[in-house]
């Protein structure tokens, strides 16, 4: 059974998302990808990578 997800939505600079996307695109990751990175990292480790 797939898990349930959830949308966040969030509000950030036009110019910082379109840059951070550039650069992920680079190493083959999505804004979304590194938005899951993150959270499942603050989870692991409790606190701030």
């Amino acid at each position: 059974m797939a898990a349930q997800t959830s949308m966040l939505h969030i509000r950030v600079d036009d110019k910082l998302k379109a840059d951070a996307a550039e650069k992920l695109a680079g190493v083959g990751l999505t804004v979304s990808d590194a938005v899951r990175i993150l959270l499942t990292r603050v989870v692991k480790e409790g606190a701030l990578p």
